[in-house]
């Protein structure tokens, strides 16, 4: 059960979802209305991608895509950038083994991480205790900071900490999200049936470019 806030020049708004997500590429997000009811449905399996309002009626199919996703996240993320984020994860450059740095500052360690033809560099902001990551700066070459993820409020989960408070920007966009947890539970197995849906008689199926 989490809160996403979305604040872009173009839109800003705030929604109560349920959210189920496996990696790589799978999520459903159920958003909720004040009273509780699933007013809309999002929901891939990595390939296709399911929208449902059942207000509306309307049912809409296509490609997960990334320019059917930037219609619900404004980012200039992958899908499965996206669904790590959602898992609490801050995703990393396909980074040169070789060129990673790391400096200790009190309590922190901080990660220097670059592509081998040094077109994107990250930084990332590890807490030694826990090994949490607290934050992370993405630069691209030529245009400085490209993506600033935060990470806060971690709980123990499993074996594991998850953030409950997650906010990912594009400064030169003007665009943020972020997601506040109010409950967080793992689940060993979820049924693949979740990542789809089938549109019900009666519905009207609109197709996605």
């Amino acid at each position: 059960m989490a809160k996403i806030k979305v604040e872009s020049p173009d839109k800003r708004f705030s929604v109560k979802e349920i959210v189920i997500a496996k990696r790589p590429r799978c999520l459903r997000l159920e958003t909720l209305s004040p009273l509780g009811h699933t007013a809309f449905f999002v929901v891939t399996d990595g390939r296709e991608l399911f929208l449902f309002s059942p207000s509306e009626n309307k049912f809409y199919q296509g490609m997960a895509s990334a320019k059917n996703m930037s219609l619900l996240f404004p980012l200039c993320l992958s899908l499965e950038e996206i669904v790590s984020i959602m898992l609490g994860n801050i995703p990393l450059i396909d980074y040169d083994s070789e060129q990673v740095k790391c400096q200790v500052k009190g309590d922190f360690c901080v990660l220097r991480l670059s592509t081998r033809d040094g077109s994107f560099k990250q930084v990332l902001k590890v807490s030694l205790y826990g090994q949490k990551v607290i934050e992370s700066e993405t630069y691209r070459e030529g245009e400085g900071l490209f993506l600033s993820a935060k990470c806060r409020y971690y709980e123990k989960l499993g074996e594991g900490l998850f953030p409950k408070e997650i906010s990912v920007s594009m400064p030169r966009d003007k665009t943020k999200i972020m997601v506040s947890y109010k409950r967080i539970e793992s689940l060993s197995e979820i049924n693949p049936t979740q990542f789809r849906l089938t549109p019900s008689q009666g519905v009207e199926v609109i197709p996605l470019e």
